[in-house]
């Protein structure tokens, strides 16, 4: 029964190799360590982009069912001009920050690889 258990845990963990102890400067390391931080700021974009969509979602239904109630063309238009200003203004304002994310994300890209690479050559030296 012991042998089966054994098998079983190895079947189930195939893929988790042991990584040998990297050293403090490793160049993997570093790359892990910028990828990380890539991943960080993506997520972050994608998580704030998808409350956006979701927001703009929630209000299309709401405008619709407020369409429904109206009792007169004039204020279908009124309230549909309405709903449009805001939604562009909302897409508008939304675009600048995924714009300026983006600058960010690629700038402290930059900085850290050129962090990096500077501690990376200084250690090659040695």
């Amino acid at each position: 029964m012991t042998e089966v258990r054994h098998e079983q845990r190895t079947t189930a963990n195939s893929f988790a190799w042991p990584m040998p102890p990297m050293p403090p400067g490793s160049p993997l390391l570093a790359v892990a360590d910028i990828n990380g931080k890539f991943l960080e700021s993506a997520s972050s974009a994608q998580k704030e982009w998808a409350a956006f969509v979701h927001q703009r979602v929630k209000e299309n239904v709401a405008v619709t069912q407020r369409l429904l109630s109206c009792q007169s063309f004039t204020d279908m238009q009124h309230l549909y001009s309405q709903y449009l200003r805001t939604a562009f203004d909302q897409y508008r304002e939304q675009s600048e920050k995924a714009l300026q994310t983006g600058k960010s994300i690629t700038e402290g890209f930059a900085r850290t690889m050129e962090s990096r690479v500077g501690e990376v050559a200084q250690q090659t030296r040695h």
